[in-house]
């Protein structure tokens, strides 16, 4: 058994992956920063049902592949989307997935939701849309990698920087409009 306290924000990559004997985990609400594969390989995790896999308030994985043309609402009161939350395609040999779910073609996030993990939805190809809400504040470097097919993005008023190769590979982006405030874009 495993209890988040409530003064954790954030769970590094890898922290309780194949932890074979885990089969209870209490999340905190608190905690909106989850790197890859935090639970991944644990029993706890195994006997997740398919679909949005949810660790307190943080989308931590979508299991198994969206159906085609998804439009995925993401739950109120969601404050983070873990880092490669939609990869769901094409395992390398190490056992991590690779590519974003080639189902997604929309996305709509809940008001209050503050931070989006590094390559939440790398190489999703068929993603055309996403709303981001102002209470957004941090969306980490290749969040939206390879998106092949969006095209056009209104970055929030409550983002502080814009992340290196935050849209690379992202071929169809026609137009980014950055927040006046934001404090820096990063190279890349």
């Amino acid at each position: 058994n495993v209890v988040i306290p409530d003064g954790v924000t954030g769970i590094d990559s890898s922290a309780f992956e194949n932890c074979m004997s885990l089969t209870n985990i209490t999340f905190s609400n608190n905690t909106k920063i989850y790197g890859s594969n935090v639970v991944n390989g644990t029993p706890w995790y195994d006997n997740q049902p398919e679909g949005a896999v949810y660790t307190g308030a943080v989308l931590y994985k979508i299991k198994g592949s969206l159906p085609e043309n998804t439009e995925f609402v993401v739950e109120d009161g969601t404050i983070g989307i873990a880092e490669y939350a939609f990869c769901t395609e094409s395992m390398n040999d190490y056992g991590y997935f690779t590519s974003g779910d080639l189902g997604l073609t929309n996305v709509i996030l809940p008001d209050g939701i503050e931070y989006i993990g590094q390559c939440a939805f790398g190489k999703c190809t068929n993603l055309t849309e996403i709303n981001l809400p102002d209470s957004l504040y941090q969306i980490s470097n290749s969040a939206f990698y390879g998106c092949e097919k969006l095209n056009n993005v209104t970055l929030p008023d409550g983002l502080e920087k814009v992340e290196s190769t935050l849209f690379s590979g992202c071929t169809s982006l026609d137009e980014i409009t950055v927040p006046e405030y934001t404090d820096s874009i990063e190279f890349g």
